[in-house]
């Protein structure tokens, strides 16, 4: 059985972000850096995509810019 990085029930994506700054990747795969998780938010916008916590326990957390569909 495959496990996913992502566990869709617990997944904080968007405003359920709260702690600041986060280590971002970009919808691409690229690699944006810490940055505050306001912006990382607006930039996600600009592409209509998501923000999405795929690391939470790290320091800092890490994020994607993505599709994000609930299962």
């Amino acid at each position: 059985k495959r496990i996913s990085i992502i566990d869709r029930d617990s997944t904080r994506i968007n405003d359920q972000i709260r702690i600041s700054p986060i280590r971002v990747i970009g919808h691409k795969g690229e690699q944006l850096g810490v940055i505050e998780t306001d912006r990382a938010r607006e930039i996600a916008t600009e592409f209509g995509l998501d923000l999405v916590e795929v690391a939470p326990h790290k320091r800092p957390p890490i994020c994607r810019i993505m599709v994000y569909e609930k299962q």
